[in-house]
């Protein structure tokens, strides 16, 4: 709460001074049509095209940042909510980030056109959005062009640039759960072409389950402007704390029954009626935390030799350090023996007793990721023509480089255990859990690795006449992968001694393409088509009790320090539509299909004899294909002055094609084959939204707004758990007090619908009940 008041009281000097200035100022009224314009025909950010979209054979959604704000909300699991594309983010353990597109997951995300080489190795954090200005979702064979890995689509951030123009913002929050959120920024031009930007943000709650977040950010940049070269300095930090989430206790793979008068007791995969109509109950442990702390510095310089002829050179920096310890594992306590009130049937359909008033934690996990990566983008953009056709072409490189350490604290067992203060075995009640007390952790591994990325690019807009464009693009890839395995920790932090030659190596090359044409037959109608393929690199290396599967359904003998798999590859093909029949409406419709070869998949479990005794292995497959189809549509519609409406809908079909495991299964039995058509895991095969906000114009409710979020997740299944459809209905007022300065209210989830997010294993984890929020921000 302090940092919160400090905050208020840095801002208000200016405020004032804000005020006083602006009561002098001229107020213009915008007539409709600029204000529709506004609204419609914001131009993305597109990362390494200059060229303008009506001309481009993409797909892509986008989102302003005010359009949350104004609800406000910041973060980037609601900003998804109102994309379309067939995306979708899931969120686990309180804070780790995972976006998938079109039924493909750890979807890249580029920041500043800077991609984050992080969410290729694990789903991570991403902090909230105060500094964010847009976020374009780019989809298909749009993504190629973003680097490896672009299956589905990319997400691209841009953050705000400094204005050689006066700017003030202030915002305070208050909510349910104890929410607060204070929000600063100024901005203005200081002189020689330069202007600067500075903002600051915090937020702490108790939060829905007790998760006690707490967020900070510092987010400064300066642009300076000349005749013809531009400078961008950018520097952002977070420090961050999660409560770490666990979910509910697990849902069971076989059915319950009473002991006494065996009835059926509980359904196989439902939460016990108990525990579901007490939702809000937090199974972590009072010891558990999460810190994400980052510093990034960018730097982009522009230089325009002629109006045709344009270079940029453009470099970052990024910190990155994720710290760890929550209960993650909870199991009920089982028993062979009649000793509790309910049992299940296990393998052979042998009774196993179960104590549904208690649960054990039996796996603690303790780590922290620490990444240092560096990157280099050099670009140039000429236009010119070759007879009557203009060219608008685009080429470059890209480099990246990071260094990534994780430390473990994995082992729990042995004398000298990674976590300790407690001991074993960590019981708590089921129903009202209180947590096992204090427990305190150490690291006794370190597992750096290097990765190294370069691209080479060119790509090509030929303007043949304003009726047809053509695009054609080529991309070559340079992967290098190395990592050490785990190294013992000297002292329990982060002492180590590093190695000179890592052992596990990974090199691979591609070269992929897109090409893509668009045909303008009238002005208000566009069509498009594009194709492209793509390649992801596994870093897949051999581990104990691993049992592991090629493409053609054989058994891989594994071989020390190399890569077991191939890279997954594929291509995208799309077609769409763009059409704007009406100046206040803007219309945009596609269909696509991927294919995905080399899919990697986990096959259960096989027991071999080995000197005699049965050793568990667990069976990992390249076993083929994945393909996803789907149609997606979104409208942008603003028939009246004030009224601002836009929807959208995806389908999404992604599934497990053929596969060669049959191959390896009539050699040995084995009961978690995946069979062709299965859907893939997480992914709704539907997917609707719709924002809206009315502000009344004139008489004596003048500046009294109105708005509506309306977002609807078809069913999907994870492993065994299966998560049912629902809908989202936010409703929130707002009234413009004086100039500049605006109070809001918002209710989320008005129709208490009861949902769940994520599933840790069989721990379900349930979305946020009926909550509000309310808010005063003040703008110049």
């Amino acid at each position: 709460m302090k940092k919160i008041l400090s905050l208020c009281l840095l801002v208000a000097p200016s405020l004032l001074v804000a005020q006083e200035q602006a009561d002098s100022i001229t107020t213009h009224r915008l007539n409709e049509v600029e204000v529709v314009a506004d609204y419609l025909r914001a131009q993305p950010q597109l990362s390494r095209s200059s060229v303008s979209l009506d001309k481009l054979p993409l797909s892509i959604s986008s989102l302003q940042v005010n359009q949350l704000k104004n609800r406000n909300l910041y973060l980037p699991t609601d900003a998804i909510r109102f994309i379309g594309g067939g995306s979708g983010i899931g969120k686990s353990y309180g804070a780790f980030l995972q976006l998938n597109v079109r039924g493909f997951d750890y979807a890249p995300i580029s920041v500043d056109g800077m991609r984050d080489e992080r969410t290729t190795f694990n789903s991570y954090p991403l902090s909230d959005l105060s500094e964010v200005e847009s976020l374009e979702l780019l989809k298909g064979p749009a993504s190629v062009l973003q680097g490896h890995s672009a299956v589905g689509g990319a997400l691209l951030l841009s953050r705000r640039k400094a204005k050689a123009q006066k700017e003030i913002e202030a915002s305070l929050n208050y909510g349910s759960w104890n929410y607060m959120r204070a929000s600063a920024l100024v901005g203005n031009y200081l002189g020689a072409g330069w202007s600067g930007l500075f903002l600051a943000t915090y937020s702490k709650e108790d939060g829905w389950r007790d998760l006690g977040d707490k967020t900070l950010k510092l987010y400064g940049t300066l642009n300076g402007r000349w005749s013809k070269d531009e400078v961008d300095i950018r520097v952002s930090h977070n420090n961050d704390f999660y409560g770490t989430e666990t979910g509910l206790p697990p849902t069971l793979s076989s059915d319950v029954y009473t002991t006494q008068g065996d009835q059926l007791y509980l359904k196989a995969g439902e939460v016990e009626e108990r525990i579901r109509k007490n939702r809000s109950v937090r199974y972590n442990n009072s010891s558990d935390f999460m810190y994400h702390r980052n510093l990034n510095g960018s730097v982009r310089w522009v230089h325009t030799f002629t109006p045709q002829i344009k270079l940029v050179e453009h470099a970052s920096a990024n910190w990155d350090d994720i710290d760890y310890f929550s209960t993650e594992e909870l199991n009920y306590v089982t028993s062979n023996k009649t000793e509790y009130a309910h049992y299940f049937k296990g393998k052979g359909g042998k009774k196993q007793y179960i104590d549904l008033s208690r649960v054990q934690f039996t796996f603690p996990l303790r780590f922290e990721h620490i990444a240092k990566t560096f990157q280099n983008q050099l670009t140039l953009d000429a236009k010119f023509y070759t007879g009557f056709i203009k060219h608008n072409l685009t080429s470059g490189v890209d480099v990246s480089y990071m260094r990534r350490v994780t430390y473990k604290g994995y082992n729990l067992e042995g004398s000298d255990p990674d976590v300790y203060g407690i001991t074993q075995p960590w019981i708590v009640s089921a129903y009202e859990p209180k947590g096992v007390g204090e427990l305190k952790s150490k690291f006794s591994k370190a597992s750096p690795s290097h990765t190294f990325s370069s691209g080479f690019f060119v790509q090509d807009i030929w303007e043949f006449s304003p009726q047809i464009q053509a695009m054609t693009a080529l991309r070559y890839d340079l992967y290098s992968y190395r990592s050490s395995g785990d190294i013992a920790v000297a002292d329990g932090k982060h002492s180590f001694q590093d190695v000179d030659t890592y052992p596990n190596k990974i090199n691979d090359t591609a070269l992929t393409y897109r090409l893509g044409l668009v045909y303008t037959p009238i002005k208000q109608l566009s069509l498009y088509s594009s194709i492209a393929n793509y390649f992801n690199p596994d870093r897949t290396f051999a581990r104990p009790n691993r049992i592991y599967i090629d493409n053609s359904g054989n058994e891989i003998e594994p071989k020390a320090g190399v890569g077991l798999f191939k890279p997954r590859s594929g291509y995208q093909i799309e077609l769409g539509t763009r059409a704007t029949p009406l100046k206040w409406l803007e219309l945009s419709a596609s269909v696509y299909h991927i294919l995905q070869n080399n899919t990697i998949v986990g096959l259960g479990r096989e027991v071999r004899q080995v000197n005699g005794k049965d050793v568990t292995y667990s069976l990992t497959g390249q076993i083929g294909q994945i393909t996803s189809q789907g149609v997606e549509a979104e409208a942008k519609l603003s028939p009246i002055e004030g009224l601002n409406l836009s929807f959208g809908y995806s389908y999404t079909d992604a599934k497990y094609g053929d596969n060669q495991i049959d191959k390896y299964r009539k050699k040995n039995e084995n009961d978690g084959i995946i069979k062709p058509g299965t859907a893939v895991d997480g992914i709704s095969k539907h997917k609707a939204y719709s924002l809206g906000e009315y502000t009344i114009q004139r008489g004596l409710l003048k500046s009294l707004s109105l708005n509506y979020a309306f977002s609807y997740q078809g069913e999907r299944r994870i492993r065994q758990n299966h998560f049912p459809a629902y809908t989202l209905l936010d409703l929130g007022i707002a009234y413009q007090i004086v100039q500049n300065l605006r109070l809001s209210a918002n209710v989320y989830n008005v129709l208490n619908t009861e949902s769940y997010q994520e599933a840790l294993g069989n721990q379900m984890v349930p979305n946020r009940p009926t909550n509000f929020r309310i808010g005063l921000s003040y703008k110049l």
